[in-house]
C-alpha cells in the first residue's frame, strides 16, 4: 500500500476516534448536567414546611416551576413530587378557607338591617374569621362589614344597658314620688327607640312599669284631691 494511503488511513482513523470521544464526553456531562437539576427539584420541594402558610405559596410556585422544565425523563426521577403536590393542596385549602368566610360574610344582613335575631349567625361568622391565621384574614376583601356589625351589635346592647341602668336608679316602689317624673319620662323615651327583641333583654323592665303604673294613681289621686278643695 502507498505510503501516503496508509497516513490518509491512520489519520482517519484518529479523526473518527477523536469525533466518538467527543460525543461521548458531551453525553456524559449531559447526563450529569440533567442529574443535577433533577436534583435541584427535589432539594427544593424538601425543603418546603411540613405545613404550609401562605407566607410558603411563592416558593411553592417556583418548586412547581422548576418541576415543570424538567424533561418527562427527569420528572420520573423526581421522588418527592406527591410532597409538592400536598403543600400545593394546602395552599388550596387555605385559600377555600378565605373564600368560606367570605361568603358567610356575604350572608349577613346589611348594617341597617341588622337585629338582635341576627346575633347568633354573627358569632358564628366571626368564630369562623377567627380561625383564619393572620394572613388569610388580610384576604378577607369583606372584613369591613364584620367590624360595622360588630360595632352595631355594640350599640344595640349600649342602649339595653343604659335602659337597665337608668331603671336602677329609680328608688323602690315604696319610696316613689312625683319627683322621678322626669327620669321616667326618660326611661320612656330611650326605650321607645327599642325593637321588640331588644325589649326583651331589658332584665329589669317590670321594675320601671310598676313605678311607671304606680305614678298614674299618684297623679290621679293627686288631681282627685285638688278637684275637691
Amino acid at each position: 500500500m502507498n505510503f501516503k494511503i496508509l497516513v490518509a488511513v491512520f489519520l482517519l482513523s484518529f479523526s473518527f476516534s477523536s469525533v466518538n470521544s467527543i460525543e461521548v464526553v458531551n453525553a456524559s456531562e449531559n447526563v450529569v448536567y440533567q442529574d443535577e437539576m433533577v436534583s435541584k427539584v427535589i432539594n427544593m420541594i424538601d425543603l418546603l414546611p411540613d405545613n404550609c402558610t401562605l407566607s410558603d405559596e411563592d416558593d411553592i410556585k417556583k418548586c412547581r416551576a422548576a418541576y415543570e422544565n424538567l424533561l418527562p425523563s427527569q420528572k420520573v426521577e423526581v421522588t418527592n413530587l406527591l410532597e409538592l403536590l400536598e403543600k400545593e393542596n394546602q395552599i388550596a385549602i387555605l385559600y377555600s378557607e378565605i373564600n368560606y368566610v367570605v361568603s358567610l360574610i356575604d350572608t349577613l344582613p346589611n348594617v341597617d338591617e341588622f337585629e338582635l335575631t341576627n346575633e347568633k349567625k354573627l358569632n358564628e361568622v366571626i368564630n369562623k374569621y377567627n380561625e383564619l391565621d393572620n394572613l388569610q384574614k388580610g384576604l378577607v376583601n369583606n372584613y369591613q362589614k364584620l367590624v360595622d356589625l360588630s360595632n352595631k351589635l355594640n350599640n344595640i346592647y349600649s342602649s339595653i344597658d343604659e335602659i337597665i341602668n337608668l331603671i336602677n336608679t329609680l328608688p323602690n316602689i315604696d319610696l316613689v314620688d312625683l319627683s322621678i317624673y322626669s327620669l321616667v319620662d326618660k326611661i320612656e323615651v330611650i326605650y321607645s327607640t327599642l325593637s321588640d327583641v331588644q325589649k326583651e333583654k331589658v332584665t329589669n323592665l317590670n321594675k320601671y312599669l310598676d313605678i311607671k303604673e304606680l305614678l298614674k294613681n299618684i297623679e290621679i289621686i293627686s288631681v282627685s284631691v285638688d278637684t275637691s278643695r
